[in-house]
């Protein structure tokens, strides 16, 4: 099965000239735990978790924003709600901003469903009806 992750970290190392070990090399600093070369290789092959700093040291290393990975995004977002982590009140405000905009997308996306459904019943000739002439009736034979 396919590694989201790893695919588009090696598609990103590949349009840049490097390979993953030339990625994990440049990715690790001393003063980052998790990020020695052999704990990336790992992760990144998903043999152990990957964590947050990760991410951010091998987005750096290809040069691009770490949100770029959704993996880094649901990480961030399991931070923010984590109550242990940033206390109760903070992930209870994290977690009616995350319910704002989801519902501020989703109102978004009815009208564009809404219009998508409205094509698709024009364009199919099988469910479309005439609607011209008026229905036909029998009469019966010999009245």
């Amino acid at each position: 099965m396919a590694d989201p992750f790893k695919d588009r970290l090696q598609r990103l190392a590949q349009e840049r000239g490097m390979t993953l070990s030339q990625v994990r090399l440049d990715a690790y600093d001393p003063t980052v735990r998790g990020t020695n070369p052999e704990s990336l290789k790992r992760a990144i092959s998903r043999e152990r978790p990957l964590h947050i700093e990760q991410i951010e040291a091998l987005a750096k290393a290809v040069g691009v924003p770490p949100d770029e990975f959704p993996e880094y995004q649901l990480a961030v977002a399991r931070r923010l709600l984590d109550e242990q982590q940033v206390g109760l009140d903070a992930a209870i405000a994290a977690l009616q901003a995350f319910r704002l905009n989801s519902e501020t997308a989703a109102r978004e996306r009815v009208p564009t469903a809404a219009k998508a459904k409205a094509q698709q019943s024009s364009a199919s000739p099988a469910t479309e009806r005439d609607t011209t002439h008026a229905p036909r009736r029998h009469r019966k034979r010999g009245a």
